[in-house]
């Protein structure tokens, strides 16, 4: 009968010490890193959040539990990182939090982190509670909504979005979004024909936004670029964009009126 040499069972067992040793309790792990990561201290805050994006998915259970932590700051973070990992297994949850105004402490409400990453998840499923936030009373949730319902291509948002667009909402979002903004770029998205009325009156508009450092009349080029599927020259150096404009309201002129969609 033969015996394994005792080298070789020494190995073995030192293998096996290093493998449980090397397992990751990630929900411990995760929940541990959330609680640096809503920190006040960037020294703390940074290197937590850019942990859990490193791992990923393996930290989406405990992620997910934290949407229903008591704390705001917790259920606002943990659906920004959720959204950042793009796992499709959250959506349903980050959903629920669509109502969810309670303000986090930079001063936007849960709720808009949610709208915010279930734009990056891709799921079409929530396209009708995102169309409902469009009427809430809290401008950075309507923001957010706007734009995510541009990046999932939900045609049957555009009335609202084009009411949006005509109403020329004013005030900023807490991030220095504006709401023409965000319904233009989406209604660029959609390919809205109904809202090339509205998007090239704001071809007259130098209005800035402070999120994206971009004017009115910038949005409105890269909306009808969106929609055309056509350039019409720069839209970054003012002289070119002066005519790039003209070309546009030219292209508009040509074109055949759509009636407004069903509301």
């Amino acid at each position: 009968m033969r015996t394994m040499p005792i080298a070789f069972l020494f190995a073995a067992s030192i293998s096996c010490f290093a493998q449980e040793a090397m397992t990751v309790e990630w929900d411990k792990e995760t929940a541990a890193l959330l609680d640096k990561a809503i920190s006040d201290n960037p020294a703390d805050a940074i290197p937590a959040r850019d942990e859990i994006l490193e791992v990923g998915r393996p930290c989406v259970p405990a992620l997910r539990a934290a949407l229903k932590d008591p704390k705001a700051a917790k259920r606002f973070f943990a659906c920004e990182l959720l959204g950042d990992i793009h796992d499709p297994a959250a959506v349903a949850d980050i959903a629920t939090l669509l109502e969810d105004l309670v303000e986090e402490r930079t001063g936007e409400p849960v709720a808009a982190a949610a709208a915010r990453a279930l734009g990056k998840l891709a799921d079409a499923s929530v396209a009708d509670k995102l169309i409902a936030a469009l009427d809430s009373k809290d401008l950075n949730l309507k923001y957010e909504a706007a734009r995510a319902l541009g990046n999932l291509r939900v045609a049957k948002a555009e009335a609202k979005l084009i009411e949006m667009l005509k109403a020329r909402e004013t005030k900023e979002t807490f991030r220095g979004g504006l709401l023409p903004a965000a319904a233009c770029e989406a209604l660029g998205k959609l390919r809205s024909q109904a809202a090339l009325p509205e998007i090239v009156i704001m071809l007259d508009s130098q209005a800035p936004e402070t999120l994206h450092g971009w004017s009115y009349d910038q949005f409105a080029i890269m909306a009808l670029e969106r929609i055309s599927g056509e350039s019409k020259g720069a839209w970054d150096e003012e002289k070119k964009k002066e005519e790039t404009k003209k070309l546009w309201k030219e292209w508009y002129a040509k074109q055949p009126k759509v009636p407004a969609p069903p509301k």
